[in-house]
């Protein structure tokens, strides 16, 4: 059986920025979590139910969350047996990764965390 990646975006991301990682993670089923809402107790019971189905799919379920949506896995998820769940910093880094050095830096964290 497949293992998870759960991938949890940012205020104004979209569930299809998921797609950036099949490429990065094979053996994973890789899906992008679309949840409604900007407030915790919104979203609370939306990211519970995508990680419940990701374990009913498979024992192992990883989470790659971005931004708010980093935090609102946090809330969510407390309690839940997560395969991988690491902070990492970019020195220099800034909120938003989108140059090429820092989406270099994200392929090679997710490559050296999931293997």
């Amino acid at each position: 059986m497949k293992k998870v990646l759960l991938y949890i975006h940012g205020k104004g991301g979209n569930p299809q920025e998921a797609e950036r990682y099949r490429a990065l993670c094979p053996g994973y089923q890789v899906a992008g979590v679309d949840y409604q809402g900007e407030l915790p107790w919104e979203v609370r019971g939306q990211l519970r139910a995508a990680y419940d189905e990701a374990r009913r799919q498979s024992g192992q379920v990883v989470v790659l969350a971005n931004s708010i949506g980093a935090y609102f896995a946090m809330d969510a998820l407390q309690g839940c047996p997560l395969a991988k769940a690491r902070l990492t910093v970019m020195e220099n880094g800034e909120h938003w990764f989108h140059t090429a050095e820092q989406l270099a830096f994200l392929d090679g964290w997710v490559k050296e965390v999931l293997r």
